[in-house]
């Protein structure tokens, strides 16, 4: 008769934010004019360090009405945290509980987007040799 063997529960995702993350979860506004929503890691007398920075755009209508849009801070990068230096800092603050709710559903969209197959401009698949790594040596 075989023997049963026990099989592991599967593991817990990862949280996508510690609640220690969330409660540091700031609007920052850059010296530059950008404001952003991030999750303050780290805070030096020279840089401050985010994890998963958003950029907030503020889109007005014609009659007046506002849509608020968070888009991925630097768009290309591959990690979660940023460093900021801190002189490019102008102030931060808490946020409120909605605005809150708001950027934890859209960095889950953000991810969810990154790791959809890419698509060309005109509907074909993205080729393969576009992920590929590029040989500087190769660059004249």
């Amino acid at each position: 008769m075989p023997e049963e063997t026990e099989q592991a529960a599967p593991a817990e995702p990862k949280p996508l934010f510690t609640e220690d993350e969330l409660y540091n979860l700031r609007a920052i506004k850059l010296n530059n004019g950008h404001d952003i929503l991030a999750c303050i890691l780290v805070i030096d007398p020279e840089y401050m360090v985010v994890k998963r920075p958003c950029q907030i755009f503020r889109i007005v209508d014609n009659d007046g009405t506002v849509t608020v849009v968070l888009s991925k801070w630097q768009p290309f990068s591959i990690g979660d945290n940023h460093i900021i230096n801190k002189p490019s800092v102008v102030t931060y603050c808490k946020i409120n509980d909605d605005m809150k709710e708001f950027y934890i559903t859209s960095v889950k969209k953000q991810i969810e987007d990154e790791n959809k197959p890419k698509k060309s401009i005109d509907g074909q698949d993205w080729p393969e040799w576009m992920d590929q790594s590029i040989d500087k040596s190769k660059i004249n």
